[in-house]
């Protein structure tokens, strides 16, 4: 029965390169067969079906309301990260100082910056790349006014992961802007400039740990060259790494429990190695060609970027904001499916 899904399933896929990933995963998977590559196996199979459902389904008025709704969660998740920076926490409380979060149903301190702030979410990083994913939402109309707001909720996540994309989004949009000299250009100029000098001013520190270059080394250095061409095998990392690099390493970090690279180009060289690698860059490439010029199809290519680029210092797929960035990549696939040009 499985089987016949997964024909099924490959018939029912369009893209080549999505087609090929999950074929490779199926080798690879066979190769060496365990139950947690087999359920990693399961999870990608879903992701793209779930992608390509999604591009079928989704009708063209509904496109802004799924904007609109990314736009009301993060207000939501930026308020609250207000709220926990002022010590007032709903339903949860930090727990140590790297961010993560126990259920609590009230707290209540008077020292403003006391705890991290992550709002809904369990860590800083996560924090700053959903409000980062969502950012690009806000380039509309109406809603670009409140972009001063979110940017608050970026800067005080002090993620890079980010800060950081969510800097090159407004780069581009405002690149976009100035090309087709809109006038909103002015607009994003002065927050451009007022966001990166507030940021000198209060934000200084960077949440990135000098850790992850140490440890990307190290699985670059170790784990990476035993098998550069097939890889471990989908969902091997978090196996075989917390107990192989105690062994094969000694380091500093050989203690650490590291259930994901922080890096998602690096663990799927690892899991899949070169061959996995170069078809997930191919689909990559993939999606950025064949659009066209479109408000929403903008929307979408910047923030694929910003996924994109916290995907280096991030499990952005294995979070919350990995949905984020499938719904904006369903999105510009839908764009480009139908060459609809939507306003808004």
């Amino acid at each position: 029965m499985l089987l016949g899904i997964t024909f099924m399933g490959f018939a029912y896929i369009k893209n080549p390169w999505l087609k090929l990933f999950l074929f490779w995963g199926i080798i690879r998977t066979a190769i060496g067969f365990n139950i947690t590559a087999f359920t990693a196996l399961i999870y990608s199979f879903t992701y793209i079906m779930f992608i390509q459902v999604s591009i079928c389904k989704l009708k063209k008025q509904y496109i802004p309301i799924v904007l609109n709704a990314m736009c009301i969660m993060a207000l939501v998740q930026t308020g609250l990260m207000i709220l926990n920076y002022y010590g007032i926490w709903f339903l949860a409380l930090p727990n140590g100082t790297k961010g993560n979060i126990i259920p609590s149903i009230l707290q209540v301190s008077l020292v403003p910056g006391q705890y991290v702030t992550t709002g809904f979410l369990s860590n800083l990083n996560m924090a700053g790349a959903f409000l980062a994913l969502c950012l690009p939402a806000f380039f509309r109309k109406k809603w670009i006014y409140c972009i001063p707001f979110i940017a608050i909720g970026i800067c005080i996540s002090k993620s890079m992961g980010g800060i950081v994309p969510a800097f090159v989004a407004i780069v581009l949009f405002l690149l976009y802007k100035l090309y087709f000299k809109k006038r909103d250009a002015f607009f994003l100029v002065s927050l451009l400039l007022s966001i990166g000098i507030a940021y000198l001013v209060v934000f200084r520190n960077l949440l990135f740990e000098q850790t992850r270059f140490e440890v990307w080394g190290e699985i670059w250095e170790h784990i990476v060259p035993k098998k550069p061409v097939v890889g471990w095998g989908l969902g091997s990392f978090k196996m075989f790494f917390p107990t192989l690099h105690k062994v094969a390493i000694q380091s500093p970090h050989a203690i650490h429990r590291w259930l994901y690279a922080h890096n998602e180009y690096l663990q799927l060289l690892v899991e899949q190695g070169a061959i996995g690698l170069a078809i997930m860059l191919g689909y990559i490439v993939s999606l950025f060609k064949g659009i066209f010029n479109s408000k929403v199809t903008v929307l979408a290519v910047i923030a694929i970027s910003v996924g994109l680029l916290n995907s280096g210092v991030n499990f952005l797929m294995h979070t919350t904001g990995g949905i984020l960035l499938l719904i904006w990549i369903i999105i510009l696939e839908k764009e480009k499916k139908d060459g609809i040009i939507i306003r808004g």
